[in-house]
């Protein structure tokens, strides 16, 4: 069976097919305008035909919200509960900060309809909704000229059938009419009603992009965040979950790896043109519901990534007191990078390493794209004037060009301590997997700054995220808010619920086409000792007291703490069916090429010049090691490995980079 990954990043669109014949990797640029036009124009490229399965991956759902280029939603709610969505929460972003500003609504004042109904938190109906509350509240959606239409009663997570009344009137008017009881059915107001209303304002340009894509491709999933992938119409049911999905193929695959090579802990590094996702793989995928994306909450399952605004294609400047910033500002595919030659004039990460000669202007991409390091040179110049502008420190060009890539490198290490460190976590106890089209730059200096041993390094790494993609299983995730005290009392409670949830799911993927024998089921509690406000996700074991004992477990590790005479409170209940697709081996590595530098360059290292030679990695025998300093250069990324470190191919391709015990 042929099966392709395709992830749509910011800079470039990468593809992975699995075939009979072998495993191929290919890149092209992303177009922001039409993003289906790359995913289109890759596949002619490749020469696969657009009917065989695609597991795709896009940034166009986030790219929706973070521009704020969504659609214009009218929010409906129960009356005098209009203003939930703006009030928030009473933290705010910079806690000393008496005018930090707090992140727009989606949908301003004029746009939040209070309905005249009522439930309490049991289910009773305090006031019915009438005939006249859904045709009131019809006629002003229509007035208010809404796209899409997000419905949030209160506790709608235990009585639906308000919400499902005005979802049924609505729907003649749009399409895109989303109910917080279906898109996120759990208590927490405001969280509650800000995912059900971003559901809403992306859900136009979603569908509008899927199906462009699904006139070309007739069998397409879609990537959620959760690490698993839904069919187009499931996504359409709930378009905030693929907020995420390029990054959580990043990880399936480095999971994948992880188990291939026997190892259990690792952190991913995915560094690409417009930022850098880092996660914590302790064995396992793990999954949160926590987190914000652009200040507003968003109550979705999602792989545990922290995202930093540090990519290949962040650029640098100045700020008025002359410290040297970089990114979270991007050039994006479009005019990219000024050594790319296709109109951009300000610095980037990559216009550092192409101007230190990192990169020959000659070999990235293979060859197919030739690079200017003399336009990353005039955009030096203009920075250094800049920065003279403003008082900063005077710098030669080549030291510019360094603080651009130590500056972008303090960023990402506050990225791996915080999925590592701040979760209890000893960064030394794991691996680095390196990969994305920028990461490899990087890798080792991060991995010595954090007092981590190795780095892996597997082929293809540019294109890692999309091979994640095409690794994925199929997802249907359902989930039941259940608040009571976990006590050996409510396990027959549980287990209802659970298979209630596991008949969902199966029925849904079952329909989709996939067989019984490849199907499996994971269910999750939300729990929290009582009194605290937010629970933590806890592996159901089967059995109420081993999942209480797992519970104290987690909960030393991530607070330090744990009390086992404290009460315990169930929340949520989760269910996740997954549909298996066949296992990819790791392929066996053999040199295509007769192992010999292509070049030798002196490369400036902290200060000192060094002759670095640089090498194809398709050329690498296995179990041969390498010196730093060492450049290593395939079509997708490059491997940079420093003076100090050595690296060390292995029968499957993938490169170990080590730093010696005095470096």
């Amino acid at each position: 069976m042929i099966r392709v990954g395709i992830d749509i990043g910011g800079t470039f669109t990468d593809f992975v097919v699995f075939s009979p014949e072998g495993i191929r990797s290919y890149k092209v640029l992303s177009t922001p305008e039409a993003p289906h036009e790359a995913v289109l124009q890759g596949l002619r490229e490749l020469g696969i035909s657009p009917d065989v399965l695609i597991i795709h991956g896009s940034t166009v759902a986030t790219n929706a919200f973070l521009e704020r280029k969504g659609a214009k939603v009218a929010l409906l709610t129960t009356r005098g509960f209009e203003d939930v969505l703006e009030i928030g929460r009473q933290d705010r972003m910079g806690i000393y900060d008496l005018r930090s500003p707090k992140p727009e609504p989606l949908v301003p004042r004029e746009g939040r309809f209070g309905v005249k109904e009522r439930a309490l938190p049991g289910g009773e109906v305090l006031l019915p909704l009438t005939e006249e509350a859904v045709d009131e509240a019809l006629r002003w959606v229509k007035s208010y000229g809404a796209e899409a239409v997000a419905i949030c009663l209160l506790h709608a997570y235990e009585f639906p059938d308000h919400e499902k009344a005005l979802q049924a009137k609505l729907e003649g008017y749009t399409p895109y009419v989303y109910r917080s009881s279906e898109v996120n059915p759990e208590y927490r107001e405001y969280e509650r009603t800000s995912t059900t209303v971003i559901s809403a304002y992306i859900a136009p340009k979603v569908d509008g992009y899927l199906k462009a894509l699904r006139r070309e491709i007739p069998r397409l999933r879609v990537m959620a965040s959760s690490g698993g992938h839904l069919s187009p119409g499931s996504i359409l049911r709930q378009p905030a979950a693929m907020m995420l999905s390029g990054p959580a193929g990043g990880a399936v695959a480095a999971h994948h790896l992880a188990k291939a090579l026997g190892l259990k802990e690792v952190v991913t590094f995915d560094m690409g043109g417009t930022s850098t996702d880092v996660a914590l793989l302790p064995g396992e995928i793990p999954l949160t519901r926590e987190g914000l994306i652009g200040g507003l909450p968003l109550r979705l399952p999602r792989v545990d990534i922290h995202t930093v605004g540090a990519g290949g294609g962040s650029l640098a400047r100045f700020d008025p007191g002359g410290s040297l910033q970089v990114g979270p500002q991007s050039a994006g595919a479009r005019p990219g990078p000024a050594s790319y030659g296709l109109g951009g004039e300000r610095v980037t990460v990559t216009d550092a390493h192409v101007f230190l000669k990192r990169i020959p202007k000659a070999h990235f991409l293979g060859g197919r794209m030739t690079l200017s390091p003399e336009a990353a040179e005039e955009a030096f110049r203009r920075l250094q004037a800049e920065g003279r502008q403003v008082g900063a420190r005077e710098l030669s060009l080549e030291e510019l060009a360094e603080g651009v890539i130590q500056v972008a490198e303090a960023t990402m290490v506050r990225a791996i301590r915080r999925v590592t460190a701040e979760k209890g976590y000893d960064p030394a106890r794991f691996a680095l997997v390196s990969f994305g089209g920028a990461g490899g730059l990087h890798a080792a200096a991060l991995a010595r700054a954090m007092g981590m041993k190795e780095i892996l390094f597997p082929p293809a790494a540019g294109t890692l995220s999309a091979w994640g993609l095409a690794l994925a299983p199929a997802l249907s995730h359902h989930m039941q808010s259940f608040l009571a005290e976990l006590r050996p009392e409510v396990q027959g409670e549980i287990e209802r619920i659970l298979r209630e949830l596991e008949g969902a799911g199966r029925e849904v993927l079952l329909g989709e086409g996939f067989s019984e024998k490849d199907l499996s089921f994971e269910a999750t509690l939300d729990l929290r000792y009582r009194g605290e406000a937010y629970e933590l996700p806890v592996p159901w074991q089967g059995d109420v007291s081993q999942t209480l004992q797992l519970f104290h477990q987690i909960h030393q590790q991530f607070y330090l703490q744990q009390h086992p005479d404290t009460p315990v409170e169930c929340v949520n209940i989760h269910g996740r069916t997954l549909a298996f697709l066949p296992e990819v081996d790791l392929p066996r590595w053999e040199p295509q090429e007769e192992w010999k530098p292509l070049l030798v360059e002196e490369l400036r290292f902290g200060g000192h010049r060094l002759k670095t030679p640089f090498y194809l990695r398709t050329a690498w025998p296995a179990g041969k090691v390498l010196e730093g300093p060492a450049v290593i250069l395939e079509a997708s990324s490059t491997l940079l490995i420093p003076p100090g470190a050595t690296g060390e191919m292995d029968g499957h391709g993938v490169v170990h980079v080590r730093w010696e015990a005095e470096a």
